[in-house]
């Protein structure tokens, strides 16, 4: 569970450090093609984050999208491999609202 800036807690259902470890590989070979980013979505049930789906791409350039409609977030985060795992963990965390 972790506290954002309003003082909301989010609870997490899935493990994104987990996941973002899963495909960090793709996320490394990427960063040969262009800038590497992830993208998925989440959804959302109450103060849950229940479900993620997370896949990385690269970019001509950096790009950063996060929209929200109905019970799912969608984004479009960019990674720098330089930072590693946690800090694309950092990077996701923050971007979905959940730390400041």
């Amino acid at each position: 569970m972790v506290e954002n800036l309003s003082g909301r807690y989010v609870m997490w259902s899935v493990n994104p450090f987990n996941m973002l470890y899963q495909i960090w590989h793709e996320i490394n070979s990427g960063a040969k093609f262009g800038v590497p980013h992830i993208v998925g979505t989440v959804k959302v049930d109450g103060s849950r984050i229940v479900e993620m789906e997370i896949e990385a791409v690269p970019h001509a350039r950096e790009i950063k999208l996060i929209f929200a409609e109905e019970n799912r977030i969608y984004f479009l985060i960019p990674i720098r491999v330089e930072e590693g795992i946690e800090g694309a963990y950092l990077r996701l965390i923050k971007a979905l609202g959940v730390v400041g």
